[in-house]
């Protein structure tokens, strides 16, 4: 397909580094591999899509447990497709707040959280699959991601752009807003974004759970995270840059010397190669007191859900008895049983190519085999 991602580079709760992203620096690895791949398909005569259709049913027949098809609505306008199987890759649901959503029937403590989820993540094939018998497994475990992006411009608003984990998997670092490092920037997503709550300031206000911490970079991990930064920087206007740390201080209301301190630690650390008192064992890029630092506002954000449709190992959905809905089959987000409790970085995308190829064999085969 011409994906090319040689770059590696170490994301949270990994021993070394293994994530892939993009050669060509200008590109997110997400972007990248669909735009990619969307060519592909695109060129394929044989592949037809439908654009701006919604299911809204699966067909099972209850007699033999299988799938006979589907129902969609076009432009207010039901239509039916008759098949022998249906592969559901729809997402999650970490946007699916409403009152009768996902979030609030299965982690209602998550409702005020804010979200780095588009408001499509509603958890359609969930619940598609269960009205016709799925069972589901996991669905309380939502991974909140430590940093998403607070927007200077508009504080407050419930969608976040995800901070991506690559910024601190350069070498960026997280202080509270007395300028304190508080955790290993490298650890899980659960660990930072525990560690963000018990030491930053939660904000006042009734519309979010909104615990806000700075997140710090020099111009070499900038430079090494790729040209997307300055689209963070220039673009949406995330990432405030300043001259040196003591103007960083004023700008943002932090006591010079603690920042300074905590500049000194990390720097020995640095220097003398030792896991720190986090322990933190990796450290890219000394910083300079002098010189020019970025900073950002970032706050943790439901990201992830874990939880879905039960799966086997051949990507079959699993009923409520513990059999296979003949003919349906589940890839990405929208099932269970992959992560565990707890995704690690780069681990979604891996699922969709592995778990997309697992699924897609065996549902040609069963066609074949029911034609």
């Amino acid at each position: 397909f011409g994906v090319d991602i040689k770059l590696i580079g170490q994301l949270g709760g990994h021993s070394v580094a293994r994530t892939h992203r993009p050669t060509d620096s200008k590109f997110v690895i997400g972007y990248y591999l669909i735009s990619k791949i969307s060519k592909k398909m695109l060129e394929t005569s044989h592949i037809k899509i439908y654009y701006n259709s919604t299911v809204i049913k699966i067909l099972k027949n209850e007699t033999n447990n299988k799938i006979y098809g589907l129902k969609y609505n076009k432009d207010n306008t039901e239509f039916t497709i008759y098949c022998k199987a249906i592969i559901l890759s729809s997402g999650g649901y970490g946007h699916d707040f409403g009152e009768h959503g996902l979030l609030n029937e299965y982690v209602p403590e998550l409702m005020n959280f804010p979200s780095t989820n588009g408001d499509f993540s509603k958890g359609s094939g969930v619940k598609l699959g269960r009205e016709i018998g799925a069972d589901l497994v996991d669905m309380d475990k939502v991974q909140v991601h430590p940093t998403g992006f607070v927007d200077p411009k508009n504080r407050y608003v419930k969608d976040k752009f995800l901070a991506p984990e690559l910024l601190r998997g350069v070498g960026g670092i997280l202080v509270n807003e007395n300028g304190d490092r508080f955790c290993n920037e490298l650890g899980t997503r659960d660990y930072v974004t525990s560690k963000i709550k018990e030491n930053c300031r939660k904000q006042d206000t009734d519309k979010l759970d909104q615990y806000e911490c700075f997140l710090l970079m020099n111009e070499e991990m900038a430079v090494e995270f790729g040209n997307h930064f300055n689209y963070y920087k220039d673009f949406k206007g995330f990432i405030l840059e300043h001259e040196n740390f003591n103007e960083m201080a004023k700008n943002l209301n932090i006591d010079y010397k603690r920042i300074e301190n905590t500049i000194n630690m990390y720097n020995d650390a640095y220097d003398k190669k030792i896991v720190d008192k986090y322990n933190k064992t990796t450290f890219l890029h000394k910083f300079d007191l002098n010189k020019k630092i970025y900073s950002m506002v970032i706050t943790p954000s439901v990201h992830y859900t874990m939880g879905g449709l039960k799966i086997n190992n051949r990507s079959e959905v699993i009923d409520t008895n513990g059999k296979p809905i003949n003919g349906l089959f589940g890839a990405g987000e929208v099932t269970g049983c992959v992560h565990g409790g707890n995704r690690l970085g780069g681990n979604s995308l891996a699922e969709c190519g592995v778990f997309g190829r697992i699924a897609a064999d065996p549902a040609v085969n069963y066609i074949v085999k029911n034609n």
